[in-house]
């Protein structure tokens, strides 16, 4: 058996700017799924969590393999 990779592309209404910091400042992305500490939006950058119900976890092991920020407002 082979495992191959999902991958998921979704359209959102919302400001490019808002969505980049949705799915890469850490404070915002635990506030809507997942806490990952280190995660950087870097190519190659690598990280896991799990998710699921509270009777059933799946293990999510991702790569950012792709990075376009786009119209980023400086911090």
């Amino acid at each position: 058996m082979s495992i191959k990779p999902l991958t998921i592309e979704k359209r959102f209404d919302a400001p490019a700017a808002q969505v980049w910091q949705a799915i890469t400042d850490n404070r915002k992305m635990k506030l809507w799924y997942f806490d990952i500490p280190a995660f950087k939006p870097e190519v190659g950058f690598e990280f896991q969590f799990y998710g699921g119900s509270e009777d059933k976890k799946y293990l999510h092991v991702c790569k950012v393999t792709e990075v376009i920020p786009g119209d980023v407002p400086a911090k």
